[in-house]
């Protein structure tokens, strides 16, 4: 339960961080864009689109708009991973507590999953074909990637399932 505590925390942080830095025009960091830069893989996949200066403010103007939604949705999620630890710890946790409290943590998940996508979505329109298919590969390299980490076997190269 901790392994995903720190998942979903160092996601947070990474999305906040990816808003933040990018609406106020830092540099890639960590020797180029890519997961471990700062600002994290939103941050790595537009600095790697050469953007104008017009897509720039356009980008940063939408990561501005979005910031108070994400802020919402990571004090949902806080508080659902805060309520499942107190179920769970509990000297004789109730399971069908447990399964609601994990249920309200997944929920906050896809929350934030479907917030991320939205915010991807409206990028796209801001860049050329090139850029936009540049971004999209990026974006599905990462999921694929993530699949890989998280030992689903859902990425590209990942042995099939069953």
């Amino acid at each position: 339960m901790d392994r995903l505590k720190r998942r979903l925390a160092v996601t947070f942080i990474m999305m906040a961080a990816a808003g933040a830095a990018f609406a106020a025009g830092m540099p890639p960091a960590g020797g180029g864009p890519g997961w471990r830069g700062r600002g994290g893989p939103l941050k790595g996949a537009l600095a790697s689109l050469n953007l104008s200066a017009d897509q720039q403010a356009k980008v940063q103007a939408l990561l501005a708009q979005e910031q108070p939604q994400f802020a919402a949705l990571r004090e949902q999620a806080q508080s659902a991973r805060e309520a499942l630890k107190a179920t769970m710890q509990a000297p004789t946790p109730d399971p069908a507590a447990v399964g609601s409290a994990m249920l309200k943590v997944k929920a906050a998940r896809q929350a934030v999953r479907a917030e991320m996508t939205k915010v991807h979505d409206a990028i796209v329109p801001i860049l050329t074909p090139e850029q936009a298919a540049a971004f999209k590969g990026y974006i599905q390299a990462l999921k694929d990637m993530r699949g890989r980490w998280r030992g689903h076997g859902h990425g590209a190269g990942a042995p099939p399932l069953g």
